[in-house]
C-alpha cells in the first residue's frame, strides 16, 4: 500500500508539472503566433493542436509510463480532454452564472475539480496498462 502511495504522488506531482508547463506553452505560442501575425482563432487553434500533441506524449511517457498503444490511449486521451473541456464550460457556468460566485473562486474551483477528472481517467482508463486492451 504504501508503493502504491508513493507512485500516486510521483505520478499527481509530474501530472501537475506537465498540465503546468503545458498551460504555460499554450500561452507562449499562441502569443507567438498572434504576433507574427496570425488570424487569432488560427494562431490558437494551431497553438493548442501542438500543445495537446505535447501534453499527450508527455503524459503518456513521462507522467504515467503507459505501455498500451497509441491506437488505444491516442483516441481514449482525446475523449478526455474534450471531457474535461465541456466540464470546464460547464461548471464555470454554473459557479460564476447560475451562483453567482467571483470569477476567481468560480475559476479555482472549476480548475481542480477538471484536473482531478482528467487525472483519475487519464491513470485509471486512458494510460491504464490493462492487459486485456484492443
Amino acid at each position: 500500500m504504501r508503493r502504491l502511495d508513493r507512485l500516486l504522488q510521483a505520478q499527481l506531482a509530474r501530472f501537475i508539472i506537465v498540465g503546468g508547463g503545458t498551460a504555460a506553452l499554450l500561452m507562449v505560442l499562441t502569443f507567438a503566433f498572434l504576433k507574427a501575425g496570425a488570424p487569432p482563432f488560427v494562431g490558437g487553434a494551431a497553438a493548442y493542436a501542438i500543445t495537446f500533441v505535447v501534453a499527450y506524449l508527455l503524459q503518456r511517457n513521462w507522467t504515467f509510463r503507459a505501455a498500451a498503444r497509441h491506437s488505444r490511449t491516442l483516441p481514449r486521451y482525446f475523449v478526455v480532454q474534450l471531457v474535461c473541456g465541456l466540464a470546464s464550460g460547464g461548471l464555470s457556468h454554473l459557479l460564476a452564472e447560475v451562483l453567482g460566485w467571483p470569477a476567481a473562486a468560480a475559476s479555482a474551483v472549476m480548475t481542480i475539480c477538471v484536473s482531478a477528472i482528467s487525472f483519475f481517467a487519464s491513470s485509471l482508463w486512458v494510460f491504464s496498462n490493462e492487459r486485456n486492451s484492443a
